[in-house]
């Protein structure tokens, strides 16, 4: 797993697309990680009870989060994401605003 791209969204709030794989109690793990279409790396886990209740495996989502590192627990540094936000579903009204808009959507409030 190469989350070198990822690195590079250190400390901002940006918009990622993902696909729900696992669900654990809240604690979901989210494939093929997307930022303005461009691969960034093959799975992240994130906390969220609203992805959990809300989203089924195979559910394409966008949301906000920001990129950090930590330290795993064998001391190894590693690049995440946290505080994680306004998650919706990529469905055909998404999509539509998208190709309307001709970039990604940054302040749009789908429920």
């Amino acid at each position: 797993m190469n989350r070198k791209r990822l690195q590079k969204l250190l400390n901002k709030r940006v918009y990622y697309t993902a696909t729900v794989d696992t669900i654990r109690d809240n604690n979901v793990c989210l494939v093929t990680i997307k930022q303005d279409g461009k691969y960034l790396c093959d799975h992240l886990w994130v906390q969220s009870d609203i992805v959990a209740e809300r989203y089924e495996k195979g559910t394409e989502i966008v949301f906000s989060a920001i990129a950090y590192t930590y330290k795993d627990s064998n001391g190894v540094r590693k690049t995440g994401i946290d505080q994680c936000r306004s998650f919706r579903e990529c469905n055909e009204e998404y999509y539509a605003q998208v190709k309307k808009d001709g970039k990604n959507l940054k302040k749009r409030n789908y429920k």
